[in-house]
């Protein structure tokens, strides 16, 4: 009986510690599941992207070809940067790419509430309803 008492007691004295303990146990395990399950939307909201960016291509105003062009020449990423901005880039497409970035830095540092976030950014600047 007075193992009985002593243990009951140690266990009441000691009860906040342990609970505290199997608390960190659980939260420790909780994280990097939700750090997987960030990176496993990182790979939906990039097809996501990837998706907006090709429709809008599609739908998006040609250039002309220039007389350079017409010569046989390639054009150098430059020109090609220039003229996609003479066109009016996607603007949506611009904040998604730069979202999608922030996310995958959030990720790599462990962040994983700033990845959730920027992942949520990504979406609302190519029109996806949040999940």
């Amino acid at each position: 009986m007075f193992s009985h008492n002593l243990r009951r007691s140690l266990l009441r004295r000691n009860l906040p510690l342990i609970s505290s303990g199997l608390l960190l146990i659980s939260v420790g395990m909780i994280t990097p599941a939700l750090a997987e399950t960030c990176r496993g939307e990182i790979d939906q909201v990039q097809a996501q992207v990837d998706a907006a960016l090709a429709q809008h291509a599609e739908t998006a105003p040609f250039a002309p070809e220039s007389s350079f062009a017409t010569l046989g020449h390639q054009p150098t990423p430059a020109s090609v940067a220039r003229a996609e901005a003479s066109l009016h880039s996607w603007a949506g497409g611009d904040e998604a790419v730069a979202a999608l970035d922030r996310a995958r830095e959030a990720y790599a540092s462990g962040n994983t509430g700033q990845c959730f976030a920027e992942l949520r950014a990504t979406r609302r600047a190519i029109g996806v309803p949040a999940e």
